[in-house]
């Protein structure tokens, strides 16, 4: 607001190359420092760990999600730290993500995960029926349908 209000001393609008800024200084001067400032910061912050959750194996693996696994299989459980970039590429729903700081959901989902994915019964009171995970999931009502990904098998 500092800058918005910022105006020229009344000795330098007499000489002509400032008279015309009178009018615009509240409009340059906070664009010219806005542009300073995303053009130093934003280049410095792309390379931050915390814009990176996903790999190219990731990104291939949640593409490949939503082009063929259907309707019928609306939520998934994954590592919570890659869930919101799964709902934001799959449009499916997850189980638990983390956004700020790990709740309950995102750490029952790591013990699932990090359990061998053992828990059946977790997934089907859950309606998790889509399960992403980097290592083997040791259990067999889930169906691997491509390396990292399972579905669970209909209860007969």
């Amino acid at each position: 607001m500092w800058i918005r209000n910022l105006k020229l001393p009344n000795r330098l609008l007499r000489w002509h190359v400032f008279a015309w800024s009178k009018n615009y200084l509240s409009v340059i001067l906070p664009l010219f420092c806005l542009t300073l400032v995303l053009t130093t910061t934003i280049p410095n912050r792309l390379n931050e760990t915390y814009y990176h959750m996903i790999d190219e194996q990731d990104y291939e693996a949640f593409v490949w999600i939503k082009e063929n696994i259907g309707e019928g299989h609306e939520k998934a459980i994954l590592d919570p730290w890659k869930a919101t970039a799964f709902t934001a590429i799959t449009s499916k729903k997850v189980f638990g993500r983390i956004q700020g700081y790990p709740l309950e959901r995102a750490k029952r989902a790591s013990e699932f995960l990090n359990g061998g994915c053992q828990d059946t019964e977790f997934l089907r009171e859950n309606g998790i029926t889509i399960v992403y995970y980097l290592f083997a999931c040791d259990n067999p009502d889930l169906i691997e349908l491509r390396p990292h990904v399972y579905i669970l098998k209909d209860k007969d």
